[in-house]
């Protein structure tokens, strides 16, 4: 399972069996797909899932069409809900939390 925060900086981050596997951030749009891809490549699995955040509406949707090219096929793409991943930490206290952080709760968000 692969989240992205999108935004200003985006947060990637890679969970497999529920363990967080890697968390970044990148700079630019390019710089993020880049680590979605060489996720998928580094961390083989069943099924691979890529949630986006859609907290950048236009920046969600690019990030997935161009992902949807990219990406193997039988990877399954969604835009998923930010509300609530940018604000609660593990220990359960409200406060901004990284990007990277972020795209863990969303990887971890149920499919709509």
């Amino acid at each position: 399972m692969i989240g992205v925060d999108p935004g200003k900086t985006f947060g990637v981050a890679v969970l497999g069996d529920g363990n967080i596997l890697e968390k970044k951030e990148r700079l630019t749009l390019e710089m993020a797909i880049d680590a979605v891809l060489t996720a998928i490549d580094r961390h083989p699995a069943r099924t691979r899932n890529i949630k986006i955040g859609d907290g950048m509406p236009e920046t969600a949707e690019e990030m997935a069409s161009r992902l949807q090219i990219a990406a193997p096929e039988d990877t399954t793409i969604e835009i998923v809900s930010e509300a609530g991943t940018s604000n609660i930490r593990e220990d359960g206290s409200r406060r901004k939390i990284s990007d990277a952080d972020a795209a863990v709760n969303i990887a971890r968000k149920e499919s709509s």
